[in-house]
C-alpha cells in the first residue's frame, strides 16, 4: 500500500534572523573557546614542567650466589637430605630505605626469575639471568636520586610437586652518588643463609647532572642560546658567545646601536631594517637591511 507523507515547507530565514542566530551562537561558543584555551595552556605548561623533571638510572649487576650447605630458612635441607642442592629462583625488589620488611611490595620496581641457579653459581656479565631479566638489572627512577635505596632479594627453592620453600632473604642497602663507577657489595642472607655478590651504579638520564641528577642542562645552538654542558651540568658558552646569565648570547661591536643593530656572534653590528651606518645608528625612512660591520676586538 502506498504511504503518504506530509509536505513540509521550509522558509528561508531573513538576514536579521541569521544575524541574530550568529550572535547567539557566538555568545554560547566564546566561553567554551576560552575554556579550551585555558586547558590547552595548562597542557603546554604541564608538558614543560615534565620536561624538567629529573630522572636517574640504577643498574644492579648480579655476580654470584653461594649456599654451600644446601639449607633453607629454619635450618632445614632444601631436599630430603642436604647433599642435594636447592633449585633457586629469585625476586629482586627495589624499594625505599626503611620500607616495611614484612611486605613483598616493590614500589621502585622488581624482577622475578624462574629456576636459574643451584647453590654455587657465578653469573656472566651481560647475559640475561632469565627471559626478560637482564643482567645488570635496570631500574628507571622518576625524580632526583634519593641517595639510598634498599634491594630486597628473596630466594625460593622449587620442589618437584610444584610447591616452593623460602631459602633466604637479603636486605641490601644501596648508597651511592651518580657516576660512572660500579660499587661492589657482598651480603649474607637472613641467619647467614646464602651469600650474594653484586655491584651497582647510579647514572643520570640525558640532560640531567649532579650527584643526585637534579641539575638540568640541555646543550643548544639556536635563538634560545649558544652553549654546551660540562660534566656537572654547568653551561659553557660556545666560541663567539658570552653573557652566561642570558644563555650565552652575543655582544655587539662597541658602539653598535642598541635600537638599530644586533649580532649573530660577538663583535658584529648588523643593522635592522630601516637603519644604516657603521654603528647602525642612522634611521632612514626607507631602505633595505644594512650590511654586517664586524669590528675586530
Amino acid at each position: 500500500m502506498l504511504r503518504s507523507f506530509p509536505i513540509k515547507f521550509v522558509m528561508k530565514p531573513s538576514e536579521n534572523v541569521i544575524s541574530s542566530h550568529k550572535d547567539v551562537l557566538t555568545a554560547i561558543a566564546l566561553p567554551f573557546i576560552a575554556m579550551l584555551r585555558v586547558q590547552l595552556l595548562g597542557v603546554i605548561l604541564l608538558t614543560n614542567v615534565c620536561l624538567l623533571k629529573a630522572d636517574y638510572l640504577l643498574q644492579y649487576q648480579v655476580e654470584h650466589y653461594f649456599n654451600i650447605p644446601h639449607t633453607r630458612s629454619g635450618g632445614f635441607c632444601c631436599d630430603l637430605d642436604c647433599s642435594n642442592e636447592c633449585e633457586n629462583r629469585f625476586l629482586f625488589c627495589l624499594r625505599p630505605v626503611g620500607f616495611n620488611r614484612s611486605s613483598e611490595e616493590c614500589p621502585l620496581g622488581n624482577y622475578s626469575t624462574g629456576v636459574i641457579a643451584n647453590d654455587s653459581v657465578v653469573f656472566a656479565a651481560g647475559e640475561d639471568l632469565d627471559v626478560g631479566v637482564p643482567n645488570p638489572l635496570v631500574f628507571n627512577g622518576a625524580g632526583a636520586w634519593p641517595g639510598q635505596v634498599e634491594m630486597y632479594v628473596r630466594v625460593d627453592d622449587d620442589d618437584d610437586d610444584g610447591t616452593s620453600d623460602l631459602v633466604t632473604r637479603f636486605y641490601i642497602e644501596i648508597s651511592a652518588t651518580a657516576g660512572l663507577e660500579f660499587t661492589s657489595t657482598q651480603e649474607y642472607g637472613e641467619n647467614s643463609v646464602g651469600l650474594l655478590g653484586a655491584s651497582y651504579r647510579v647514572s643520570c638520564t640525558e640532560d640531567f647532572y649532579s650527584p643526585d641528577c637534579s641539575v638540568f642542562c640541555r646543550a643548544r645552538d639556536d635563538a634560545q642560546g649558544h652553549y654546551t654542558c660540562d660534566s656537572q651540568g654547568n653551561r659553557v658558552c660556545l666560541d663567539g658567545f658570552e653573557n652566561l646569565d642570558s644563555n650565552c648570547t652575543c655582544t655587539p661591536a662597541e658602539g653598535c646601536s642598541a635600537a638599530g643593530g644586533f649580532c649573530n656572534v660577538s663583535g658584529e653590528c648588523i643593522c635592522h631594517e630601516g637603519f644604516t651606518g657603521e654603528n647602525c645608528d642612522i634611521n632612514v625612512a626607507e631602505g633595505g637591511r644594512g650590511s654586517s660591520k664586524v669590528v675586530a676586538g
